[in-house]
């Protein structure tokens, strides 16, 4: 499942925005997927622990 808009964010939150997004239940590890995020240009990529949130500016 991946999440741009939905769920619970911030009023400001880069969601909105489009520019950011959160994945879960991957067929890789979350780090792998952190590392895939940064690879493409992600100047944020966090494993928050039950997912991954990555963000572009």
């Amino acid at each position: 499942m991946s999440e741009i808009a939905g769920g619970d964010h911030s009023s400001n939150s880069n969601h909105y925005r489009g520019i950011a997004f959160d994945a879960d239940n991957m067929s890789v590890s979350n780090g792998t997927f952190v590392s895939a995020c940064k690879a493409y240009g992600a100047t944020e990529a966090l494993d928050e622990g039950n997912h991954v949130h990555c963000a572009w500016e």
